[in-house]
């Protein structure tokens, strides 16, 4: 009533924003109830739901009156007023209704579809459904809508819409609590003070001045609308509850403020529900609509789990009440959204419910590094009550990486609510400190299992969650230096350090410190050297005429001090651990290979004479593994793009260690100095393979394609994200392009005197040795690409 009162004629400048909040305790709340003619109700929730300053924006080219012309230009420039293609933008409304509206209900179905057929969508909400879209779908629709890659898609849509708040170019504020929910699903960025915090702090502010948070909305509107304000304010509830905890950020919302009723299920509308009164929960619509009553009930508790965990204020809940109250939110499930391990037929929304509960379970056990404030139970040992938290704790992360298979080969990644992806955080970090403190090296090994199934789950989920970014890299940030460890030691009793002995040409082997030689021979020189003392480096070399060096990937910038060592001795011949191919600039943005090419390019211009060895490829990884497309042991394989008739480079690891025999301890140095040599003891297409493996199995090989554009992109987010899995792809990539075999070079070695395998004495014969063992969820994670069906 005062907002229409300041919009009447005399009185526009003093309203031109027509931001009106009052109903709470106030100076002008008190004021303005002395009119007897006003109701209690002061908010204002009934403004104009599906209206909007800018809905005649599309059609007729006009704007917001209090927008400035350079302002406009400066939109226009910004690419905000470009409408997407028709077929386009209704895939994107189809990805947005179908994925992000069961799990986020914050429209209506009926009226977004109406305002798009009606190209009447508001300019802001356009580009934030579209943000939407591009973070949800699947990977074929990003190359659809003409972008090269997820990332560019939701900066350009997210860009715009930012660019529209930003000029104020949108007034409704039921539009605005829309958009700041949408959006909040970007970031958070390390550098950027915009974040899902900061967006769902702007929805809070404009909910509030609707009085979303108030059960006597004054609203005189349809059902459908008082459902609409509830879901948003609920949905706002929860994004601030678990952005907050995720981030370490203060609540926005201050829940002793509020008394909006609890989400129920006649607040979602009819029309995108099938209803049926005999079979409750009987579809996916209803099941989706209790996920989100369930998980909105479930964030209360998150809520009480932060404050009396990490609050600076006491409070008077214990653990013992806390946990009894999620034992008893469990119990009042519905049947349909139970979870019962071991229970095939489970639904995928009782999986993520059951991982959302763990993840608070996590967060309120979990043992604290630090406390800011004196707590009343002790999380590391049996709390008062009977509840050893450390021991619940385990429990729940096992839980959650245990439901990492189910999400993945159930459905895809981008269908998971974000909610969901903080418990497979929380769960490695646990698993993490459970390995590192294990006694027993088979236990340590069998945590590190399912702590792996954690980082793959994360490694899929960063394309379309940011937080994942981050996630994993402090995950690698914590294992770099146990995996460098590992890995160095299981250089040593290579196939290529023991051929070199057998030789019997002069070896010394030198090790770091920690290093398990135990498998050496007594005879053999062996010297501990610590490449991070200079003259100690120096020391070790200066007998030695060859120095090869058969580092792992973790090791590769370690040889740079055997670089700024050799010129200070008479070494006369370096050999820097390639044994790869010659890469291309894609294959260069690798960090492993990156850091190769930089150890060889140093090594040269310090005038040291280099000897490069390429393998290609080694027949255990590309035979052995899943990782390049082919699946030995259930008789798969994947075509990348032209490999079926393309050739791949293949070396043995006992054929690579006789060629570095026969090099290095036979051949006059003259003869090997400055050259790059390639080896190949057998290269062979897709389509041999593929017989081979139809041979050994007696049944033809299940074949399916992938195409370059998907491999490209599964590269570019791998190098984006920092992945571990960027090198595999590429692998695939040159080999079905033809690359790989171009990258071998023309100076081969042909080892006299040596039986070389053949394909069919490695895949029929079963002469194939096995590869290094790999980690369970790397393996998960390659042949998830067979179930995908790509």
């Amino acid at each position: 009533m005062f907002e229409d009162f300041l919009g009447q004629a005399g009185h526009e400048n003093l309203c031109k924003a027509k931001l009106v909040l009052f109903g709470e305790p106030s100076p002008l709340t008190f004021a303005l109830q002395l009119r007897r003619d006003m109701n209690s109700g002061l908010h204002d929730a009934n403004q104009r739901i599906l209206s909007s300053d800018s809905l005649t924006v599309v059609e007729e080219n006009v704007h917001p009156k209090h927008l400035l012309p350079h302002d406009i230009e400066c939109l226009k420039a910004k690419g905000a007023f470009i409408y997407p293609e028709a077929e386009i933008l209704g895939e994107m409304i189809n990805v947005f209704l179908d994925r992000f509206y069961p799990l986020y209900s914050v429209v209506n179905p009926t009226d977004l579809r109406k305002a798009q057929e009606e190209r009447k969508l508001p300019w802001i909400l356009l580009h934030s459904v579209c943000f939407i879209a591009m973070t949800f779908c699947e990977s074929a629709m990003i190359y659809q809508a003409g972008f090269s890659c997820r990332a560019q898609a939701r900066r350009l849509y997210y860009d715009r819409a930012k660019a529209l708040f930003d000029f104020n170019y949108e007034n409704n504020k039921i539009i605005l609590v829309k958009v700041a929910i949408l959006l909040s699903f970007k970031g958070p960025q390390m550098d950027c003070y915009w974040n899902p915090c900061s967006w769902i702090e702007i929805g809070v502010t404009m909910a509030v001045a609707l009085g979303m948070h108030r059960k006597s909305i004054a609203m005189n509107g349809k059902s459908n609308d008082r459902g609409l304000l509830r879901r948003l304010w609920w949905t706002l509830a929860v994004r601030d509850a678990h952005c907050s905890a995720l981030l370490g950020r203060p609540f926005r919302i201050n829940m002793a403020q509020c008394d909006i009723e609890m989400l129920k299920e006649n607040d979602f509308p009819d029309e995108h529900t099938c209803r049926s009164p005999t079979t409750p929960l009987s579809c996916n619509c209803r099941q989706s609509f209790e996920y989100q009553i369930q998980a909105t009930k479930l964030s209360l508790f998150l809520r009480d789990i932060m404050h009396f965990r990490f609050g600076p204020t006491s409070v008077s809940s214990t653990i013992g009440i806390i946990h009894e109250q999620l034992m008893g939110w469990k119990a009042q499930l519905p049947t349909a959204m139970q979870f019962l391990r071991g229970q095939s037929s489970v639904s995928t929304w009782a999986v993520q419910l059951d991982i959302l509960l763990n993840y608070h379970i996590m967060l309120l056990h979990m043992d604290q590094p630090r406390q800011s404030r004196p707590n009343p139970s002790s999380l590391s040992t049996a709390v008062p009550g009977g509840y050893d938290s450390t021991a619940i704790a385990e429990s729940s992360a096992l839980a959650v990486s245990s439901s990492a298979i189910k999400l993945i080969t159930r459905d895809s990644i981008c269908n998971t609510p974000h909610e969901v992806f903080p418990g497979f955080f929380m769960a490695g970090i646990i698993l993490y400190q459970q390995a590192q403190q294990a006694q027993n090296t088979h236990l340590a090994r069998m945590i590190r299992a399912s702590f792996d199934n954690c980082q793959m789950l994360l490694t899929q989920a960063q394309n379309t969650w940011d937080p994942g970014i981050w996630a994993m890299k402090v995950f690698e940030f914590l294992l770099l230096a146990a995996d460098a460890v590992d890995a160095a030691e299981a250089q040593i009793p290579s196939a290529i350090v023991a051929a070199l002995l057998d030789s019997g040409a002069p070896v010394k082997v030198l090790y770091r410190p920690g290093s398990d030689i135990s498998s050496l021979p007594d005879s053999v020189a062996k010297t501990v050297v610590d490449l991070d003392n200079p003259d100690a480096t120096v020391a070790a070399l200066q007998d030695v005429d060859i120095v090869i060096s058969l580092v792992g990937h973790e090791g590769v910038t370690r040889q740079l001090a055997l670089v700024n060592a050799i010129p200070k001795t008479n070494v006369r011949l370096f050999v820097p651990s390639d044994l790869a191919a010659r890469y291309d600039e894609q294959g260069l943005r690798i960090p492993v290979n990156h850091a190769k090419d930089g150890i060889e390019r140093a090594a040269r211009a310090a005038g040291i004479p280099v000897t490069v060895v390429l393998t290609g490829n080694f027949a255990e990884f590309a035979l052995a593994t899943p990782a390049m497309g082919v699946d030995r042991r259930n008789n798969r394989i994947i075509f990348t793009g032209e490999s079926e008739h393309k050739a791949l480079n293949l070396c043995t690891k006992p054929y690579v260690a006789a060629a570095y025999a026969s090099l290095f301890a036979s051949t006059s140095i003259d003869q090997l100095k400055d050259r790059t040599i390639g080896l190949c003891e057998i290269r062979a297409t897709g389509s041999e393979i593929a017989h081979m493996l139809t041979e050994q199995h007696g049944s033809r090989t299940c074949r399916k394609h992938e195409s370059m554009e998907s491999i490209g992109e599964l590269i570019e987010t791998s190098l984006a994200t920092g992945s571990n899995f960027a090198l595999a792809f590429y692998c695939r990539k040159i080999w079905g392009s033809g690359q790989q075999t171009q990258m071998m070079g023309d100076d081969f070695w042909d080892v006299k005197v040596y039986q070389k395998a053949s394909l069919h004495d490695l895949i029929v014969g079963d002469r194939l040795q096995e590869y290094r063992l790999l980690p369970p969820a790397v393996l998960e994670s390659f042949e998830s690409h067979f179930e995908q069906g790509v």
